[in-house]
């Protein structure tokens, strides 16, 4: 919703059976990716620089672009991007052109 959605999120959380709520924020799904944007992300970070581990973030760059200081730890860590889309949406039905431009954006995130 926050980001131009028909409804709230649905899926990636614990919350089993999650439904969308159409027209609604739905704050409890809000607060999971807010924390993991705001404290587990760092978390793992410290986990796997502390280790040397090599890692791969699939991200989606609008979540990317609201959280630069994190994509910046990413990218000093060495750790490879590889998007996942502009958006976290259906891509089946978007037009071309309009896929191509989100394409673009993400790439240029990093």
């Amino acid at each position: 919703m926050l980001y131009g959605d028909k409804g709230s999120e649905a899926f990636l959380s614990e919350m089993v059976g999650a439904q969308s709520h159409v027209g609604m924020r739905a704050m409890a799904m809000e607060s999971l990716y807010e924390y993991g944007s705001r404290a587990g992300f760092w978390r793992l970070h410290r986990i796997f620089t502390e280790r040397g581990l090599p890692l791969t973030v699939f991200g989606v760059a609008t979540a990317m672009e609201a959280n630069p200081v994190a994509v910046e730890a990413m990218l000093a860590a060495g750790w490879e991007i590889a998007s996942h889309g502009y958006r976290w949406i259906d891509y089946q039905y978007v037009d071309e052109a309009v896929e191509r431009e989100h394409i673009a954006r993400a790439v240029e995130l990093h």
